[in-house]
């Protein structure tokens, strides 16, 4: 245990160096964070029992990976907690260097404050006025505007027969890379939409609604004060600040106190009620009053996983099997592109939450949805939220096709594209529907072209190999859409 212990302490150690290098000043730690320490907890395995112990003790998971929890939390809670499991193994004693921001540093740099970003969100709209325009979608806690950029060919209209994709940045203040992810696919599909590739057909075939910054209050504080808040600046009225918008959509809010907590001093406070905080009936109203939406991604960081519902629970959704081929797809794609690891699958792969965007989109409207965790991996200390100005370009580059591609299936269809006899499942009927379409000539103008999977024109046998080894592994009748 030595001698992984100090392995361990020396590579995460490595890690943080970068970081510190960030931060411009530092202040003494109040008297509640004195005794907060940065520690690896190595039997905290994703999906496991100590891991689901730590956030019922409202402990600060900061990265979960096959070497266990970095974590957040007092020496005397994790003494508590590592009897007879195994130990922690300590990463740093003073974390107060975390704690401090400037408001210089960040618009000397590449990120965008919230004023940034009104801006140049305004700029895009007035410069493509044909394909772009602005929505102000609400306002936060403290009166901030929450903008929506929507892009489509006619803007103005709100056309029943096209699929809308939501992307979604910033629940948690501190992962700044994800207003700039797709803020970025914003722009691109603007500067691109009459170049005749994937991002024109996405302009002409869908509505892409952008909003980058769901949290302005968080994020403005996480500028100007702390560099990693995390949750909104609501006054809970006991000395503490902040509700985690991210457990405080209505879907099993307050499933349980592991996915959530109850506690307003927590970093996954799930505030009084479902819905009680502004920014999460942004997306509530944006999504229900008569736009249907296709798909949705919340983009977050970091641990480079794409990850579907359920959080809540450990038991899959009705229509896991697909969701597990999108999120698998996805992570391919952004793998791709610089050869940086992203794994998709279930919420598990992560740890459980309730209240989450994820499970709310899916729970309500039963439509794919996934939440992104952009770079870094999964084994780093506080500093994975620290992403360096350098990272955002290729982030936004891996990210692109991934995105462009969940559009491309939301205009085939999406979901439920599979069921070709509407039972509400995929099963071995729809297959042997889907194989005699080939009897009849592939190409063939038949009403199975709902199962063009690849959205190529044509029932194919590249759409016949997609459910063929859905069948395959998941057996006859087991595969619901």
């Amino acid at each position: 245990m030595k001698s992984y212990a100090s392995a361990t302490r020396s590579r995460i150690g490595r890690a943080l160096v970068p970081a510190l290098c960030l931060i411009l000043a530092m202040a003494a730690p109040s008297a509640a964070d004195a005794d907060e320490v940065l520690a690896l907890v190595p039997g905290a395995l994703p999906g496991s029992s100590l891991l689901r112990h730590l956030a019922a003790r409202q402990v600060d998971v900061v990265s979960v990976s096959v070497e266990g929890a970095v974590v957040v939390a007092s020496r005397s809670l994790l003494d508590a907690i590592g009897a007879g499991r195994g130990g922690y193994v300590l990463l740093m004693e003073d974390i107060s260097v975390f704690q401090t921001s400037s408001t210089e540093a960040v618009e000397a740099s590449a990120f965008h404050t919230w004023e940034e970003l009104n801006a140049e969100m305004a700029d895009l709209a007035e410069a493509w006025p044909s394909i772009a325009s602005l929505h102000l979608v609400g306002q936060s806690l403290e009166g901030r505007a929450i903008w929506a950029l929507k892009i489509s060919d006619n803007v103005d209209l709100d056309e029943p027969g096209e699929p809308r994709v939501l992307l979604i940045g910033c629940h948690h203040a501190r992962e700044w890379i994800s207003v700039e992810v797709p803020l970025l696919i914003a722009r691109h599909l603007l500067e691109q939409s009459a170049a005749g590739g994937r991002a024109e057909a996405a302009v002409d075939g869908a509505e892409t609604w952008v909003v980058p910054m769901l949290n302005p209050d968080g994020h403005v504080f996480s500028v100007e004060h702390e560099r990693l808040w995390r949750k909104n600046r609501r006054n809970n009225g006991n000395g503490t600040w902040g509700v985690d918008l991210n457990r405080n959509y209505g879907y099993m809010w307050g499933h349980d106190d592991e996915g959530s907590s109850p506690n307003p001093g927590s970093g996954t406070y799930r505030g009084p009620s479902p819905f009680s905080e502004p920014e999460t009936r942004v997306i509530r109203d944006l999504m229900s009053t008569g736009r249907h939406f296709s798909a949705v991604i919340s983009y977050h960081n970091f641990s480079q996983l794409v990850l579907h519902p359920w959080g809540y629970t450990a038991e899959p959704t009705a229509d896991a099997s697909y969701f597990d081929w999108l999120a698998a797809s996805m992570a391919a794609m952004i793998t791709a592109v610089h050869g940086v690891p992203y794994q998709g699958g279930g919420s598990d792969l992560l740890y459980g939450t309730n209240g989450d965007s994820d499970d709310w989109v899916y729970g309500t409207f039963r439509i794919p949805t996934f939440t992104i965790e952009l770079r870094p991996g999964p084994n780093n200390g506080y500093d994975g939220f620290i992403s360096p100005p350098s990272d955002i370009q290729p982030t936004f580059e891996e990210n692109l096709p991934a995105a462009l591609w969940l559009i491309e299936q939301a205009m085939a269809g999406l979901p439920l594209q599979g069921d070709l006899n509407t039972s509400g499942r995929v099963d071995g009927i729809d297959l042997g529907h889907f194989s005699r379409t080939f009897g009849a000539g592939a190409g063939s103008e038949l009403w199975l072209a709902e199962a063009d999977f690849d959205g190529n024109g044509v029932v194919d046998g590249d759409d016949l190999a997609v459910l063929s080894f859905f069948f395959g592994v998941y057996g006859w009748g087991a595969l619901p859409f």
